[in-house]
């Protein structure tokens, strides 16, 4: 992917023994969500974790992704974001619970804005985005707990999932069954997906395993290298027919897919299970899964047994699963609501929301006119304009009128939550001075300017509107870059420019203007 003009996203997540990875493994999902989305062009995400997490989400360390490991201090994430990012991160993406309102008020030090994952709304925050994907909850709940200003993403709409769910809940349609109606596995014996999560928190896996070996079913059952319960589980099945132990496996999916019954716990993964319409025992194994446990069986999307301080044992489990199996009109129905609740696109929903895409283009016409020249001369920016000086309103709506009808000018306005917040215009009469003569002989450099509403400078909707219109500029034909001329004393201007990586030249004389160009890499191709 081309790092020109590009988002810079970094994510705080945390993982441990008695945690698990699934902080991890959620942000995970998003940052390939992100990456993966054509119309948004993202740098490499970045990760700050604590040391030895990674041990924990060994998906990680196979990613691709730029992993900083560092002590859990704001301060030091600040200075390591900035070391790797001059300018700071577009946004940071925090699921940490470790942090609070404080603690994300000095990480604003790296960034323009910060989203916040939670799993409740027990704590204040400084965001501008939350998400919260526990089914059943609701915005409301996060009332003076978040400023009016963020936005708030809640409910399994949301949930962060590994695209692969998506993609294996499409293939279900494909099959012109309900989801939840698995085609034949061609076995006799019921599959079961059995899982708590990579660090086997409670040990149940291995206990559950142990429970079902030779009962009649076909068991896989997913652990992480790192669990302690690991080399005990791999030794129960080395000589078990009915047994497959699948160890820091990419293709949990597949498993789920393949799979008739589930046994987990009734954390994150849940939404994976109701994804693929997956009829489950469900037990919440941490207090911070007993929402999800509850809206489970309100929803009949799963049998949930078991609390927090009251885990089950093995034949517990196996009872509850021995009853699910022989109940197949019941089981039928448990996987039609499960997967009424997850459809696996909540990755993709929270990668729209932070991508520029919260900032939008659209053609301006003569109603915007008004508002531009407001804008312009709103401050002492005037004093940074080639001419120096107010244009009366009314030359204005005449140049505004003419270069409407001028093929060789563009006027943008750029909305945010569909409000008007900036002017932008690209110039396509004039040439980059800075290409080479070969190069601007065949290929334009049109010129950008970009004038924010007041309201709407310090938000970072500048750079997000600037960066939308690159987009737009590199997939023109016969555009090699843009061109921008910035008064030397702007320096608000010249940051903006700079940040998506314009090349300036210091003006000759002083007090007057610097060149800035952008080349969108060989034009030719």
């Amino acid at each position: 992917m081309n790092a020109l003009g590009t988002s810079r996203i970094a994510f705080v997540a945390t993982a441990s023994a008695e945690l698990g990875g699934g902080h991890i493994m959620r942000c995970l999902s998003l940052a390939r969500a992100i990456y993966d989305d054509a119309a948004h062009r993202c740098a490499a995400p970045l990760f700050l974790i604590g040391h030895e997490a990674s041990r924990f989400a060994p998906a990680l360390q196979s990613s691709g992704m730029a992993v900083i490991e560092i002590e859990r201090d704001p301060a030091k994430m600040v200075s390591a974001l900035l070391a790797h990012w001059p300018d700071g991160a577009d946004w940071l993406v925090l699921d940490e619970y470790a942090f609070d309102v404080v603690d994300e008020h000095v990480l604003r030090g790296a960034t323009n804005r910060i989203a916040v994952i939670d799993d409740a709304p027990t704590r204040m925050h400084d965001c501008d985005l939350l998400i919260d994907s526990k089914s059943g909850r609701l915005p409301a709940e996060y009332k003076n707990l978040a400023p009016e200003t963020s936005d708030l993403l809640c409910g399994a709409r949301y949930a962060l999932l590994n695209p692969d769910f998506a993609a294996r809940r499409a293939e279900l349609a494909q099959t012109k069954k309900a989801v939840g109606a698995k085609p034949p596995q061609g076995e006799s014996a019921l599959r079961v997906f059995v899982s708590f999560g990579m660090t086997d928190v409670g040990g149940l896996t291995l206990e559950t395993v142990q429970a079902l070996s030779g009962a009649g079913y076909l068991v896989d059952a997913v652990i992480g290298a790192a669990a302690p319960t690991a080399a005990r589980l791999a030794a129960f099945a080395k000589d078990r027919s009915d047994v497959t132990v699948h160890v820091d496996t990419p293709n949990v999916a597949d498993l789920m897919m393949a799979a008739d019954l589930a046994v987990g716990a009734a954390g994150g993964t849940s939404h994976e299970r109701c994804c693929l319409g997956l009829p489950t025992v469900a037990v919440p194994v941490v207090d911070n899964q007993l929402d999800i446990a509850a809206e489970l069986t309100r929803e009949g999307a799963a049998h949930v047994i078991g609390a927090p301080n009251a885990l089950p044992d093995g034949a517990q489990i196996r009872a509850a699963l021995d009853h699910l199996a022989s109940d197949t009109i019941g089981r039928a129905a448990m996987a039609q609501r499960a997967a009424r609740l997850c459809d696996g696109l909540g990755a993709q929903r929270v990668a729209r929301v932070l991508s520029a895409a919260d900032v939008s283009l659209r053609q301006a016409d003569m109603d915007d006119a008004k508002d531009v020249w407001t804008w312009r001369n709103s401050d002492d920016s005037v004093k940074y304009f080639e001419s120096a000086k107010v244009t009366p309103l009314n030359a204005h709506l005449e140049w505004f009128e003419k270069a409407l009808r001028d093929p060789k000018i563009e006027l943008f306005i750029a909305e945010s939550k569909g409000v008007a917040v900036g002017h932008l215009r690209l110039d396509h009469s004039t040439l980059g001075t800075e290409a080479s003569a070969e190069i601007r002989s065949k290929f334009a450099y049109p010129k950008v300017s970009i004038c924010m509403a007041p309201v709407a400078k310090g938000l970072g909707l500048g750079r997000a509107s600037l960066l939308n219109l690159v987009r737009y500029a590199s997939a023109q034909p016969r555009c090699a870059g843009l061109s921008a001329q910035v008064h030397v004393d702007n320096t608000a201007s010249r940051r903006l420019f700079e940040s998506l990586r314009f090349q300036g030249t210091v003006p000759r004389t002083e007090g007057s203007f610097m060149q800035f160009t952008l080349t969108f890499g060989d034009p030719s191709q």
